[in-house]
């Protein structure tokens, strides 16, 4: 099994066996940042996982919709 694969098996078995989560992005949130949030949000949400999603700052008015 490569590197990858074994990093990966570990996720997939933190995600499988959690039950909350906190998405975090990087300092001066852009867009990627802001879908790639939104996106583990609804993959962890569909999951049926509590999920909190906490950023420096609120999203601009650009995504104030996310």
């Amino acid at each position: 099994m490569s590197e990858t694969q074994h990093e990966m098996e570990k996720i997939s078995q933190i995600i499988q066996t959690g039950q909350s989560f906190l998405v975090v992005a990087h300092k001066s949130v852009d867009a990627d940042a802001y879908g790639s949030s939104m996106a583990m949000y609804f993959y962890l949400k569909n999951l049926g996982k509590y999920v909190e999603v906490v950023n420096e700052l609120p999203p601009t008015l650009l995504f104030s919709f996310l």
